[in-house]
């Protein structure tokens, strides 16, 4: 996903003059075009991301559109203060890749997972906040995010990711994806690659049975969502899967929704990850499993869910 990326980016820059690109430390051979193409253009500053947020900013406010590329943590919590001065107390069109989002580096331990940022970045005024499921998402966000004015954060995986969904680089970049079946007896919501394990766990209870929809949201910025919300949420258990602390994320924002609105009558569960340092050392895959998002023990969730007393 992030191959795909800095490869649209890169595009971008081709069709506007405005598109900077910045980096901190994204490994030799990396954007070699764009570097050569357009030198002006890009910036490699090394592992100073405070310095890059503020950098960014003063390119935004001089009417460029910068993409600032790091690990997400960085972004989110090691360069907080200026995400949330220099980007969006004014309001700025900077682009934050944020890679690795989730558990994507905890083989390298709790100072580079990024586990709280959809937390941090929501609390930041005049923020939009996107978690494209595969790469084929990921480009239609950053293609036709190009002339908002909004600053914006883009969580995304690892790379290698299936093609999971259906966008065009036209249309629906943010709007939710339902994936149904009939009669669904439980709605999981969820947002990025977990999308994946979600729907691996629907075909699994689907085999055995038991029917689900799974609804994935590219984009988590309340209250956008509600009118979403009030239309395809009335009645129902949901389950929400997330690869986050369990306050902040999209739990919080659906809970918000319904305490707020008082619409309807639904349970809400929560698969996520505990508010603990993540000191247990593995792939993301192997720290799924561990933590319960994998697709197996979403099924097993689910299924405790539809036959509790």
């Amino acid at each position: 996903m992030r191959k795909r990326a800095l490869e649209t980016v890169y595009q971008l820059a081709k069709t506007n003059n405005k598109v900077v690109f910045i980096g901190s430390d994204i490994g030799a051979g990396t954007m070699d075009e764009f570097k050569k193409d357009f030198p002006d253009r890009f910036f490699m500053d090394g592992i100073s991301e405070q310095h890059l947020i503020g950098f960014a900013a003063g390119l935004a406010k001089n009417g460029f559109i910068p993409f600032l590329n790091t690990i997400g943590t960085f972004i989110s919590r090691r360069a907080y203060e200026q995400v949330l001065i220099d980007v969006g107390m004014h309001n700025l069109p900077v682009r934050l890749l944020a890679s690795g989002g989730g558990l994507v580096y905890a083989n390298l331990g709790p100072t580079h997972t990024a586990v709280e940022d959809i937390a941090l970045i929501s609390n930041v005024p005049n923020f939009r906040i996107f978690t494209p499921a595969d790469a084929l998402e990921m480009q239609s966000i950053l293609i036709n995010t190009l002339t908002l004015p909004n600053p914006i954060y883009i969580r995304f995986g690892k790379g290698g990711e299936k093609i999971v969904t259906d966008v065009t680089t036209e249309i629906n970049y943010n709007v939710p994806k339902i994936f149904s079946k009939i009669n669904a007896q439980l709605i999981i919501l969820t947002y990025g690659v977990l999308l994946q394990n979600c729907l691996e766990a629907q075909e699994t209870l689907f085999n055995s049975g038991i029917n689900i929809t799974v609804i994935h949201f590219p984009e988590i910025t309340y209250p956008s969502m509600n009118d979403f919300l009030n239309k395809n949420l009335t009645k129902s258990k949901i389950l929400i899967v997330e690869e986050h602390y369990p306050e902040g994320g999209l739990y919080t924002i659906i809970s918000r929704y319904y305490f707020e609105n008082k619409t309807s009558i639904v349970r809400i569960y929560q698969s996520c990850l505990p508010k603990i340092f993540l000191v247990k050392h593995g792939s993301q895959s192997e720290n799924w499993k561990y933590f319960g998002l994998d697709s197996y023990s979403i099924a097993e969730k689910v299924q405790s869910i539809i036959y509790e007393l």
